[in-house]
């Protein structure tokens, strides 16, 4: 599957931050790129010129162990960061992105474009073809070693193996960090995972796919204050997503999703917040492009939208902090204020089953490909 690209350049475009340094550049929004029509990308162009640390560690520790039933089972690590931030980065300086990035002319930043979506073209393509090959001929349901690059196929998330719908367990697409009851009031320094929110849970799936695949979402509206997804933004080198850093998110509010026919809403004015007949279903295209005007949601001033489709990225590029690396796109779904379960304590999944999640060919084949992930090596 071949896709078109074009990048426009201007002298007055507005800068792009990729990390440690200013680019000026501009892009339009064409969802479809390939490889040979990227290179033409250049031809035009002229040549221009940490979070501080808890203060007590142990304090954590104790949470878990105090937890152990719920945060040892979604497989919270001694370490928070190991579990929470999914990707691993290339080490780099700020000095060497610097000397790599910011002594770039505006040629040397087009063919860097180029080159990042030639990659990501290749990647896309190689995928999609195992995939084929896996739903009609059988191939081995494990991505073979050396197709995906180490900065999807790492420690944090490797052994990619392909699913059919039945063989999906939502139990493994998602981890989180669970709300809990009581008020975060005793100082930063006692904070789970550094989030004042305690009354929050907070889900992430984790996943890949190629270029002009669709992620679709089936599940129930939870019993609680509110809820949103936000996923990636459409893969594009111009808008890196590094870590946790300066990341553009594409979301859909709870209020704006229509239920299935003779479902309800609970978020909607006058609606039964109680209604047992509450499923939904979502759906993201996972594509190439500018992300504001892919997505209407990004020009309302307040992200709102309507309708059950948005547009998001099948995997993100890192730009200068992750030196270019492609890395697995993301999935959110927060739960505000849960309602308390029957034993009077905060359910942190509010009342309902973890929405399943499902990829599906341009061509209409549908499948998951779940890594494994730390805990459970």
């Amino acid at each position: 599957m071949k896709y078109k690209l074009h990048i426009l350049t201007a002298m007055l475009a507005p800068a792009i931050l990729i990390g440690a340094c200013v680019l000026g550049v501009n892009t339009d929004t064409e969802t479809e790129p390939t490889q040979g029509e990227a290179a033409a990308v250049s031809e035009a162009q002229g040549d221009e010129t940490a979070a501080p640390a808890a203060k007590e560690d142990l304090e954590y520790e104790e949470i878990i162990q105090e937890d152990e039933g719920l945060y040892g089972e979604h497989g919270f690590t001694e370490q928070p960061g190991d579990y929470w931030i999914p990707i691993v980065l290339p080490d780099i300086s700020e000095a060497e992105q610097k000397e790599k990035y910011c002594t770039m002319t505006t040629q040397e930043s087009m063919d860097y474009f180029t080159e990042k979506v030639e990659e990501a073209v290749q990647l896309s393509d190689e995928l999609e073809a195992y995939i084929l090959d896996w739903h009609y001929n059988d191939a081995d349901p494990l991505i073979p070693q050396g197709l995906l690059p180490p900065s999807i196929d790492n420690q944090k998330t490797h052994a990619w193996r392909l699913l059919r719908p039945e063989e999906i367990n939502p139990e493994d697409q998602w981890y989180y960090i669970p709300a809990r009851q009581e008020p975060a009031v005793d100082g930063f320094s006692t904070l789970y995972q550094f989030n004042a929110a305690t009354h929050v849970t907070y889900l992430k799936s984790i996943f890949i796919a190629p270029f002009g695949s669709q992620l679709l979402v089936e599940g129930d509206f939870p019993y609680a204050r509110f809820m949103d997804y936000q996923i990636t933004e459409p893969f594009t080198p111009q808008f890196p997503v590094s870590s946790n850093a300066g990341v553009i998110e594409i979301p859909i509010v709870d209020v704006d999703i229509q239920p299935d026919a003779g479902h309800v809403n609970p978020f909607l004015v006058g609606a039964d917040r109680n209604a047992q007949d509450r499923h939904y279903h979502l759906t993201f295209d996972l594509a190439y492009g500018n992300p504001v005007e892919l997505n209407p949601v990004m020009q309302d001033n307040h992200f709102r939208a309507p309708g059950n489709t948005r547009v998001g990225g099948p995997f993100s590029s890192t730009g200068s902090r992750g030196d270019g690396t492609i890395v697995p796109s993301l999935l959110w779904l927060r739960y505000y204020a849960p309602d308390l379960g029957a034993d009077g304590q905060v359910d942190p999944l509010a009342g309902v089953p973890l929405p399943k999640v499902i990829l599906q060919l341009k061509t209409g084949e549908t499948f998951w490909i779940q890594p494994t992930l730390p805990w459970q090596s």
